[in-house]
């Protein structure tokens, strides 16, 4: 929030900076009332997962229009991968399976691991190992 401040200010533009501020004001009230938490703390934590994975999607699609992955690491998305599914794995175990916790977890797997195999697959189509993939 300090870093939008501070780029808000040397760009002379202070609407993102109070619209900033008025979304983390109305978030902080809004989750310190007792009332809201059971309703609201998991719809944003869906959002977080879901804004989280969307993350990624722009890359698979430029891999997609490129036939390529590009510069885009191996052992990061395997990786990313491997720790959505200790996610899961440790949601399931630790916090009863709970749904939003499990969704955001899966929804992780899932777009990394397709990112992962995107990159797989590119390099073994243009005639790469998989040693030469976890070297470059």
């Amino acid at each position: 929030f300090a870093m939008l401040l501070i780029v808000c200010f040397f760009q002379r533009r202070a609407a993102p900076a109070v619209g900033a501020l008025v979304v983390l004001v109305a978030g902080g009230a809004l989750l310190a009332a007792p009332d809201w938490r059971e309703s609201v703390l998991p719809a944003l934590q869906a959002g977080a997962a879901v804004l989280g994975a969307s993350a990624v999607v722009p890359q698979i699609i430029l891999n997609v229009q490129r036939s390529g992955s590009g510069e885009f690491s191996v052992i990061t998305a395997a990786l990313l991968t491997c720790g959505n599914a200790l996610r899961g794995w440790t949601t399931l175990a630790l916090a009863d399976g709970d749904a939003v916790l499990l969704f955001g977890a899966a929804l992780g797997f899932a777009i990394n691991g397709t990112l992962l195999l995107q990159i797989i697959y590119f390099a073994q189509r243009d005639g790469r190992s998989l040693r030469a993939l976890l070297v470059a």
